[in-house]
């Protein structure tokens, strides 16, 4: 799933939920925020995770939460990724479920890869069978969608 392709199922979802606002969704981040995130973290961020958190920010959307780019959110990617990366080495959360497990992109070649799959925390791997395309994609079925 493309942006132009996600930006049409947000719209619908809003048109259904007219409640639901932005207003609590993390900041936009800046060139430097970004830089400074995968300096830290030690490796690129993918560009949908990166093109998305530039139009949308992070934090709470949807029926998801996306770890952001803004150090003051409780949902900062760095932040959340310190304990989490020790348990899955090799991939970086961009959310959870709540229950303790996480989605999670893969780093290759000190690039996080664009699919995205779901870390069971109980057996402490990768669930088959239940992976995104990308970060649209996970949207679109995880916090745009409540079937």
């Amino acid at each position: 799933m493309n942006k132009a392709e996600f930006s049409r199922e947000f719209a619908q979802f809003r048109k259904v939920n007219t409640s639901w606002k932005l207003d609590n969704a993390d900041g936009i981040p800046s060139p430097a925020e970004i830089q400074r995130a995968e300096t830290l973290l030690g490796f690129s961020l993918n560009k949908y995770y990166i093109e998305f958190t530039m139009e949308y920010g992070g934090g709470f959307f949807g029926y998801a939460d996306v770890y952001s780019l803004d150090q003051t959110s409780d949902f900062y990617i760095v932040e959340q990724n310190e304990t989490l990366m020790e348990y899955h080495p090799g991939y970086v959360a961009i959310s959870d479920n709540g229950c303790g497990d996480s989605y999670v992109q893969r780093i290759v070649d000190g690039v996080a890869q664009d699919k995205i799959e779901f870390w069971d925390h109980e057996t402490e791997s990768i669930m088959d069978g239940e992976s995104y395309e990308n970060i649209y994609d996970f949207l679109c079925k995880e916090a745009l969608s409540r079937d």
